[in-house]
């Protein structure tokens, strides 16, 4: 609309390509009842406050060296050690709810949001309790070997650190337990590389470079990001290889998506 009378209609872009090149549609008529019509459903349509994707510091925090540096989360992704990097995100939620980084194990709290159900018929346990304990404590002990976590007569000491924070919704069974652990850790690199994007919740960097950056396969990367993607927490733009080879083309822009 223009000058509140005149109203342009249809699927015209302003651009070059689409005045000039494009087939498209578009009316053009000069009307004050329709102008104002039109201006009205406008105005009526809801927008949401604030992004999509929710803000930066509702979340559980987790240090950047647990993707950064060598010995950390991917020692867990190579030894697919799925139960262990289940454990370890467990544990950062559990040292935010305590509000301190050395904090009481509840062993059959997190044995089971890690997919554990005790059986009806216990075996060799004596009951329902020390079934959990032995499903976390192997787990807390590996992850104690790997200097991930400290841990000493059922206390674990974390060290959380500065850097970004993984969405609560994200600690749902839809995702803990419905995404390979691939998917998930290749969830975590989206999420820091959002965090440091000057357009978050928006980022772009090319495969190769993520291989190089986080010391994983394309294979990794490719296949996570397809599975993030047909699970719709990202959205991936992307680009059209260019002439005459057709082999080059820029980085995909990959955007977070509300859970």
């Amino acid at each position: 609309m223009i000058d509140g009378r005149y109203v342009f209609c249809g699927s015209t872009n302003w651009s070059k390509a689409a005045i000039l090149d494009n087939y498209e549609a578009t009316s053009f008529y000069e009307s004050l009842p329709d102008a104002a019509s039109l201006n009205n459903y406008i105005k009526a349509i809801e927008v949401q406050e604030g992004d999509i994707f929710g803000q930066k510091e509702n979340g559980v925090p987790i240090a950047t060296t647990f993707l950064t540096v060598k010995g950390n989360g991917r020692k867990l992704l190579t030894a697919q050690a799925d139960k262990q990097f289940d454990l370890y995100l467990l544990l950062l939620r559990e040292a935010k709810e305590a509000g301190k980084h050395t904090f009481y194990v509840d062993y059959e709290k997190l044995a089971k949001a890690m997919g554990y159900q005790a059986p009806a018929d216990l075996g060799g346990y004596n009951n329902a309790g020390q079934y959990y304990y032995e499903r976390v404590h192997q787990n807390i002990e590996q992850l104690a070997k790997s200097k991930l976590i400290g841990y000493d007569k059922k206390f674990v000491s974390i060290r959380v650190g500065k850097g970004y924070v993984i969405p609560n919704g994200f600690y749902s069974d839809k995702y803990m337990t419905g995404l390979s652990m691939k998917a998930k850790y290749m969830y975590l690199i989206c999420l820091l590389e959002a965090s440091k994007s000057t357009k978050y919740p928006e980022w772009f960097r090319s495969q190769d470079d993520m291989g190089k950056l986080y010391g994983i396969s394309g294979d990794t990367i490719s296949t996570a990001l397809l599975e993030l993607e047909a699970k719709g927490l990202i959205q991936v733009t992307r680009d059209k290889p260019k002439p005459p080879d057709y082999s080059d083309h820029n980085a995909n822009v990959y955007r977070m998506m509300s859970l």
